[in-house]
């Protein structure tokens, strides 16, 4: 497997590199690579998985497409693995996770926010519900059914995760808008939208 997310763009991986597209996260991944690459390496790394990638509909799907054989390896989402490893039964998947580190842009950790509008109707009760997904009980309930690293310190996922500090994931500030709606016209210029 490569050390950078960047090599799976080349003639080596000539159909047999998966990739979602459409996904928020390929979106900010291609954001990533603009921030610590540049927007010439983005593109350059669009155009190339364009030219030598499958693209499917969603990461679910390019992980069917590696399970079944038709692909080697699909860019996804960890927890997209996970899932499918314990519906089936991880002994029953022919398929394993790989990690990209050495901070590249491929090691990306992306997080999710919750936050109370000061146009809220419901201000006590969102300020209630976001206490609850900060704490450990709704840490817990959010990590038990789906392979997400908790926030909080104190709690542990139910998931076989990799510990976060060995994902060696590079420092890149939160995504903007106008930043993935600079990715969005990147994947245009690439052909892939």
């Amino acid at each position: 497997m490569e050390k950078s997310v960047l090599n799976y763009a080349t003639p080596k991986w000539k159909n047999r590199i998966g990739y979602a597209p459409t996904s928020g996260a390929f979106l900010e991944q291609v954001v990533a690579i603009v921030k610590l690459k540049g927007e010439a390496a983005a593109l350059k790394w669009l155009k190339g998985l364009k030219e030598y990638g499958k693209p499917y509909a969603k990461n679910s799907v390019a992980l069917q497409a590696v399970e079944n054989g038709e692909i080697d390896a699909a860019l996804i989402n960890n927890y997209y693995w996970h899932a499918f490893a314990r519906e089936k039964g991880v002994q029953n998947v022919h398929t394993r996770l790989n990690f990209v580190r050495h901070r590249d842009p491929g090691a990306l950790v992306t997080y999710s926010g919750a936050a109370v509008l000061k146009s809220s109707q419901n201000k006590d009760e969102a300020k209630k519900f976001v206490a609850f997904l900060a704490s450990k009980e709704g840490q817990r309930a959010l990590t038990a059914v789906r392979a997400e690293y908790p926030l909080n310190p104190h709690v542990v996922s139910t998931f076989n995760l990799e510990p976060i500090a060995k994902l060696e994931a590079p420092q890149v500030s939160a995504t903007t808008v106008s930043e993935k709606e600079h990715a969005t016209r990147l994947l245009e210029q690439a052909g892939m939208k």
